[in-house]
C-alpha cells in the first residue's frame, strides 16, 4: 500500500521540517510511504531521505483511524486554493494533537487538519 502527501512548505510539517537545516526553509516536500517506508521528497532541492518506518509510527492511515472519533458536526468549507465553498461534516480524532476531518456530504475527503499547524 502506497500514501503521498503534498505540502507547499513543509517548514512546519511533523517529517519535513524537523529534517536538518530544513526546519529553518520554507520550502515544498513531499512525504511518501512505501512498503512501510517513509520518505521525505524536497523537489526544490532535488534531495531526497528516508524518514522512518511503519514499526516506529510512520506507516499509512489506517482505514479504520477515524473509529470513535467526536462528530463535530456540518458547517460550510472553503478551499484556500480555488475559494470553492463545500458543505461539509468534520470529525475531532485526537492524537498527539487534535486531527480534523473534514468531507463532502457524499463523503469525499477534503482535508485533515492536524492541529495546530499541519493541515494535509
Amino acid at each position: 500500500r502506497r500514501y503521498r502527501i503534498d505540502r507547499e512548505n513543509g517548514r512546519y510539517d511533523r517529517y519535513c521540517g524537523l529534517n536538518g537545516l530544513k526546519a529553518f526553509t520554507d520550502t515544498p516536500c513531499s512525504q511518501l510511504v512505501l512498503e512501510g517506508v517513509r520518505y521525505l521528497i524536497y523537489p526544490d532541492k532535488k534531495e531526497c531521505c528516508r524518514c522512518c518506518t511503519a514499526e516506529h509510527g510512520c506507516g499509512i492511515l489506517k482505514p479504520t483511524w477515524l473509529t470513535g472519533a467526536k462528530f463535530l458536526g456540518e458547517s460550510n468549507y472553503t478551499d484556500p486554493n480555488t475559494n470553492n465553498v463545500y458543505a461539509a461534516y468534520s470529525w475531532d480524532q485526537p492524537g498527539l494533537q487534535s486531527n480534523i476531518y473534514f468531507e463532502t456530504l457524499d463523503r469525499k475527503m477534503l482535508k485533515i487538519d492536524q492541529q495546530p499547524n499541519d493541515i494535509q
